[in-house]
């Protein structure tokens, strides 16, 4: 089941400021965020995301000249509710020194309706607040743990290792870093297996020599085509109404090696209007 998050998106007015606030910083921020995170940064969504995991995966074989490896797959429990503004701010100060900026961004921290942390999911500026507040994990990851092979998108993150073992220490270092210095928690899913079950992240399936499409996206399309169907023989909705969501499915199914089930979703997808 895919998570449920409570969407908060600012009125129009507050949208507008919230863009242009993130013109002036992201690029300042752009400059210190790691190559290996994702997520809300112009060149790195969700795609570029999975053609780096496969580098990884697939530089992790080689390696290994063959030989399996292992998965540390994580994610941090209800992370925008539980970003901490104090240590948010801190963070932004080291970056940010212009006090009405900084003053602007402390209001929209606090002005959201939460108490000492918490951003809300659907403004611009919390999703680059939500980057930058991992900041600091992501190079304690790269400089300190000194791992190659991680790769974050958002709050969801990614490690390879040849050692189980050597996994288990990196989970307990991160466990320990998270509570310490940010006062969060991973999810108790997160979890240690080997590379040949496939690796789920940046919305595919992913394994050393090819990658899928997620069953539950797969599902998802052939339900809605089937409701389009419905729709559209009893002369509900027409071909223009069907066009964007059958594109866009296109467009998700062009990145990995779904040819045959994309094709059968779009074969069914044969649109007869009923006849009087």
């Amino acid at each position: 089941m895919p998570k449920l998050r409570l969407i908060q998106a600012p009125p129009f007015c507050d949208r507008v400021v919230h863009h242009a606030l993130v013109r002036v910083i992201g690029e300042a921020f752009g400059k210190k965020i790691i190559a290996d995170t994702y997520a809300c940064i112009k060149g790195r969504g969700t795609h570029a995301a999975s053609r780096r995991l496969r580098d990884f995966m697939q530089g992790e074989r080689a390696k290994r000249r063959g030989h399996p490896f292992f998965v540390l797959k994580a994610d941090i429990s209800k992370y925008f509710p539980n970003i901490n503004h104090d240590i948010l701010m801190r963070t932004i100060r080291r970056t940010v020194y212009d006090t009405r900026t900084l003053w602007l961004i402390e209001r929209i921290i606090k002005s959201n309706g939460f108490t000492d942390k918490g951003v809300p999911i659907g403004a611009l500026t919390s999703q680059l607040f939500a980057n930058v507040y991992l900041d600091a994990f992501d190079h304690f990851m790269k400089e300190t743990m000194r791992i190659r092979s991680y790769i974050r998108y958002m709050d969801d993150f990614v490690i390879l290792h040849h050692d189980k073992e050597a996994l288990q220490g990196i989970q307990r270092s991160i466990e320990q870093y998270m509570g310490d210095h940010l006062l969060l928690r991973l999810n108790p899913k997160t979890s240690i297996f080997p590379d040949k079950n496939g690796i789920d992240f940046s919305g595919y399936r992913h394994w050393t020599s090819h990658t899928r499409p997620r069953k539950r996206t797969t599902k998802r399309m052939r339900r809605q085509t089937a409701n389009l169907k419905r729709k559209y023989a009893a002369g509900l909705i027409g071909v223009e109404d069907i066009t964007p969501r059958m594109a866009s499915f296109a467009g998700y199914m062009k990145h990995c090696d779904g040819h045959i089930t994309a094709q059968t979703i779009f074969d069914d997808a044969i649109f007869m209007r009923r006849t009087a």
